[in-house]
């Protein structure tokens, strides 16, 4: 069950209002594990030690880059529950976004 209200919790996107984020270019994601809890390892004396889902996300960024030759990862950070990364996109797509006319 989704317990998002937006008459309670007031989250605004931070996305550019119709900006075509499948143009090229550099972006910084982030993404967050459901109600933040654990999943992708654990830190220990400073350093992040992946657990099973952890080195899934590792293994998906390649597999990204392998059918998406238009698609790489800069850097990213793994963290026990969200995962940042940069990611560019080197050529643009067409239908990859959607755009104000697409909505």
């Amino acid at each position: 069950m989704n317990n998002y209200n937006p008459d309670i919790h007031h989250r605004h996107s931070f996305r550019l209002q119709g900006y075509d984020y499948s143009q090229e270019g550099l972006y910084f994601v982030t993404i967050c594990v459901q109600n933040m809890k654990c999943i992708f390892g654990n830190i220990i004396n400073g350093e992040i030690i992946l657990n099973e889902n952890g080195k899934i996300i590792i293994s998906c960024c390649k597999q990204i880059e392998q059918q998406n030759p238009h698609i790489l990862f800069h850097i990213y950070c793994i963290m026990p529950n969200h995962f940042h990364a940069i990611i560019e996109i080197t050529t643009p797509r067409r239908g990859g976004s959607r755009t104000p006319s697409q909505q």
